[in-house]
């Protein structure tokens, strides 16, 4: 628990003296009351730098939940004046992930204990009660598998967090290249091996190089250093 204090001070000090620093807190905190979700400081100075370093057009989320990253992308366009498209695809439905533990796979999301199951209508309508301009934003209802394989869009970024384990981070990772732009990059949350998950084995097999976020789980690499098939060019 200290190490993590440590760690956040760190992080955290040197920007607090500043009242942008304290506007990004509290228009995360406005976020966080309409979206639930796991994403949080990190995963904002992450979205914050892809938009104003990279400058992609156009932008794939695998795994939208209740839109909380989706909120986070529309407020930071604004913020770096960035023109992005987004689109975002999640299978929103009440039935088992393929990283769930085997005795949870004949429950739905209650009865695993995961609360309430993500919804289209509901990453919908949290995103427009945040009053964003949605004209930028596309969300789909299908499995990543399916949308990838049956999509011919090219993107600027894919950012994968669907399920975890290792056989479906390999598929995902594979069906991505030929949807990733030239000069595209991919990357993902939940950079961990932990229990049923098998993202860092799935990533380091993939890639020749890549890099994690600061402190965080999310894991980014060039499509260039994919392993496969060279991208399109």
């Amino acid at each position: 628990m200290l190490g993590r204090i440590m760690r956040v001070l760190r992080e955290e000090l040197p920007d607090a003296l500043s009242p942008r620093y304290w506007y990004h807190q509290f228009l995360r905190w406005k976020i966080h009351r309409v979206c639930i979700g796991y994403s949080g400081r990190r995963h904002w100075r992450f979205w914050k730098e892809l938009l104003y370093w990279r400058r992609p057009r156009k932008m794939l989320i695998l795994g939208v939940y209740f839109g909380r990253d989706i909120a986070y992308l529309l407020e930071l366009r604004k913020q770096t004046g960035s023109i992005c498209e987004i689109v975002g695809v999640d299978k929103f439905e009440d039935r088992f992930c393929d990283d769930w533990p085997e005795d949870l796979r004949g429950k739905n999301w209650a009865e695993a204990g995961f609360g309430k199951a993500p919804s289209l209508q509901a990453a919908n309508r949290n995103l427009s009660r945040l009053g964003h301009d949605l004209s930028c934003v596309r969300l789909v209802s299908s499995r990543a598998e399916d949308f990838l394989r049956e999509s011919d869009e090219q993107f600027d970024f894919i950012y994968i967090d669907t399920a975890h384990d290792y056989q479906s981070t390999v598929e995902i990772i594979g069906l991505c290249m030929p949807r990733l732009a030239p000069g595209g990059l991919i990357g993902g949350d939940d950079f961990s091996d932990q229990g049923t998950w098998g993202v860092v084995t799935a990533v380091k097999e993939c890639f020749s190089r890549f890099t994690t976020f600061g402190n965080s789980q999310i894991w980014m690499a060039e499509g260039l250093d994919w392993k496969g098939a060279p991208p399109p060019a």
